[in-house]
């Protein structure tokens, strides 16, 4: 037999005329046809059509079609960064906004328009340079443009058009802007071991604080505080630093395994500020020997060959394994074998 697929779009009651889809589908010549991700448009009704040539066996052609119409999404907006905000006097903002489509059109358009819609701020924004771009997926406002103490109401409109330009999606994102008057320092955060240690490590944290460029604190002028917590529920901590020194110190053992989150609080006493981060650690589980066995349990010094193997359990990997005796009255223990991948000795 003989096999031919058709998939055609029907004229929409928009008065988008129909049209033969030939790019993106496959499976001509077998019974089963398959359409690429991105090739049909939401909101549109399609006719799929099979035939099969049976004319060298039956003398006959047989066909059938189906219709199907694809359903239409909302569009997913937001601005990039959460929907409230504060910023530093004298600092620039920049605001973003994302549009996802779960329909995937091709060859979708989007236009942006960026407003401010209430709040204090809004005429000093409509009164901006003609040069800040107010249509781009983005906006950016220069320092020393938006004056200290007022609320921004930012929002963006955002129009998609997509199927030929007869389907017009929209959505909405708002973000609130305060520009402080505070002169709020700068803290960054940085492990020394990495986000995931064992249980034998020494933790170390370093926290990188600089004052704002509207303060007038020094560097060394800014204090420090850390706090440990898991769970959101702090923890007390034995440091072999000052927690009020830009460096944490501690044993690992000390906190036992878990997940623990490490926040570094920076103080400007100048400006009576402070700025938070925070990081994440993980300390892992030391690993776990379970049935070790022996074989055979009696033998002949000399001559009995004897063969050691154990079960190891552990969240790292790989994990290598040391075998070891005790003779009667010897203080120390004899090494078989150094550790190694097997788990295993013979």
């Amino acid at each position: 037999f003989r096999y031919q697929w058709t998939l055609k779009r029907l004229p929409s009651s928009s008065g988008r005329p129909g049209e033969l889809i030939g790019n993106g589908i496959s499976g001509q010549g077998t019974i089963s046809l398959q359409i690429a991700k991105g090739v049909l448009e939401p909101g549109e009704t399609y006719t799929a059509s099979f035939s099969a040539n049976m004319t060298s066996f039956y003398q006959s052609v047989s066909s059938i079609s189906v219709n199907f119409t694809t359903p239409i999404s909302a569009l997913s907006t937001l601005i990039d960064g959460g929907t409230i905000r504060e910023i530093e006097a004298k600092s620039a903002l920049t605001l973003t906004a994302v549009s996802a489509d779960p329909d995937l059109s091709p060859n979708s358009i989007c236009f942006f328009k960026w407003t401010c819609i209430g709040g204090t701020g809004c005429k000093k924004f409509r009164n901006l340079a003609i040069s800040i771009s107010k249509t781009d997926e983005s906006i950016f406002i220069p320092p020393n443009t938006l004056t200290p103490g007022i609320l921004y109401h930012m929002q963006v409109n955002i129009t998609l058009v997509s199927n030929g330009g007869f389907l017009r999606r929209w959505g909405v994102a708002k973000a609130w802007v305060y520009v402080s008057q505070q002169a709020i320092p700068s803290v960054q955060v940085r492990s020394l071991e990495g986000s995931k240690i064992s249980l034998s490590s020494t933790i170390r944290i370093l926290a990188f604080a600089a004052p704002s460029p509207i303060s007038s604190s020094r560097q060394e002028q800014l204090t420090y505080l850390w706090d440990v917590k898991q769970n959101d529920i702090s923890i007390p901590i034995s440091s072999t630093s000052d927690v009020s020194s830009f460096s944490l110190v501690l044993k690992a053992a000390t906190l036992g395994p878990g997940t623990f989150t490490f926040q570094v609080t920076a103080f400007d006493p100048l400006e009576s500020t402070q700025a938070t981060t925070v990081s994440v650690i993980e300390i892992s589980q030391p690993p776990f020997i379970s049935n070790l066995v022996v074989s055979p349990s009696t033998g002949f010094a000399y001559e009995t060959k004897f063969g050691a193997s154990c079960l190891v359990s552990s969240s790292n990997v790989p994990v290598r394994v040391r075998f070891s005796f005790n003779s009667s009255g010897s203080l120390y223990p004899t090494v078989l074998r150094g550790y190694d991948d097997g788990t295993s000795y013979q």
